[in-house]
């Protein structure tokens, strides 16, 4: 099972690089509940805006294109150091330009695509280890995602058009970075989703409040 491996061997190299950092800080962990604190809204939702070089395929025809799109998602405060998500990622305006079809046949493809995810975000504050930037923390991300692309396929020569709708299920993982300023967190967010053909890595920034 392709999918387990990688998630192990992700979960693996994860453990591998918060564990110096975990060792650095174990008051954080251990408080975790008290830290949690009075007033301390557990509701939490962001808005941002994320990049890919997203790739797919028509009837084994390869397309793709570098595309800017959408992130929304929001949370609950499980704990001080744990929360889940629902997210959706939306890339609409996807374009092949021509592309070469059967024969002599050019296609040009459009494509959008989103991705619905449930994800746990488990999150390590750095407090302890850069005790001059106590707002920052790094955070892993787990989680199932399920993606659609609608495609809009027209045959050039021909002008035939033809209409495409795809769903499959994946593993998505994630790490990042978010900084306190003033109200609002700011979040930075490398992330993988795995796919048939190409996994969609993605790179993105969002504001983040609280409720």
């Amino acid at each position: 099972m392709p999918l387990l491996h990688r998630a192990i061997r992700v979960a693996a190299a994860v453990g591998a690089l918060l564990h110096p950092l975990l060792c650095a800080a174990p008051a954080a962990a251990a408080d975790a509940d008290e830290d949690a604190g009075a007033g301390a809204s557990k509701l939490y939702a962001g808005v941002g805006l994320g990049a890919t070089d997203f790739e797919s395929d028509h009837g084994g025809i390869t397309y793709g294109e570098t595309v800017a799109g959408l992130q929304l998602y929001g949370g609950f405060q499980v704990k001080e150091l744990m929360a889940i998500e629902l997210a959706l990622d939306r890339y609409s305006g996807i374009d092949s330009g021509d592309i070469l079809g059967s024969g002599i046949e050019r296609l040009r493809i459009s494509a959008d695509y989103s991705s619905l995810m449930l994800r746990g975000v488990f999150s390590l504050p750095l407090e302890d280890v850069l005790r001059r930037h106590q707002k920052i923390t790094l955070f892993a991300t787990a989680g199932l995602a399920h993606s659609t692309e609608d495609r809009h396929v027209t045959e050039l020569t021909s002008s035939r058009q033809t209409q495409v709708s795809e769903s499959d299920d994946g593993l998505v993982l994630g790490a990042g970075v978010t900084f306190d300023v003033s109200r609002v967190r700011l979040r930075a967010t490398l992330q993988s989703l795995d796919r048939p053909g190409a996994d969609l890595n993605s790179i993105g920034v969002a504001a983040e409040f609280r409720f």
